[in-house]
């Protein structure tokens, strides 16, 4: 049996799933899926993410931005964070969740370690600056976590690191 944590921005997609579930198989896995209650991306990140994929209606929520409230963003987390244990739970895999803080590696790091997880799966939309930098989630789990650490984007077979 293989113990998961899995981190992400949003509701995994279907071909996350199948990812996940085909990692180990035919062996039975666990998954503990954390996504943060808002975001720690800076606008300039976010703005430089959009043009980089010509995602040009979120380019403008960017520059001009109307930033949601604290317990809207967490709304919107609980949403993705139940779905996305509905989807993995509904593919077999037996799941539990939580939300964590805008800035989650230090959180994650403790669950990894409370959890006694064997490996730590980052998913997230491609972040051209913090990937580039070498500044993202992923590459600051691989210092706090003695354990494997994955990063893939999300819906499509591309991995980071």
């Amino acid at each position: 049996m293989t113990t998961m944590l899995v981190l992400t921005e949003q509701t995994l997609t279907a071909h996350d799933i199948e990812r996940l579930t085909e990692l180990h198989a035919p062996d039975p896995v666990t998954a503990h899926v954390v996504i943060p209650s808002g975001t720690d991306q800076s606008t300039l990140d976010q703005v430089v993410d959009d043009l980089a994929r010509t995602d040009f209606d979120e380019l403008a929520d960017d520059v001009d931005p109307v930033q949601p409230g604290i317990s809207e963003n967490a709304i919107r987390a609980q949403r993705a964070l139940n779905e996305s244990i509905s989807l993995l739970t509904t593919a077999g895999v037996t799941t539990t969740g939580s939300l964590v803080p805008d800035h989650p590696v230090d959180a994650v790091a403790a669950l990894a370690n409370e959890k006694d997880v064997d490996e730590v799966i980052v998913i997230t939309e491609p972040h051209l600056v913090t990937d580039m930098l070498r500044r993202d989630w992923a590459t600051k789990l691989r210092h706090k976590v003695q354990r494997p650490v994955l990063h893939f984007i999300a819906g499509t077979d591309q991995v980071v690191s």
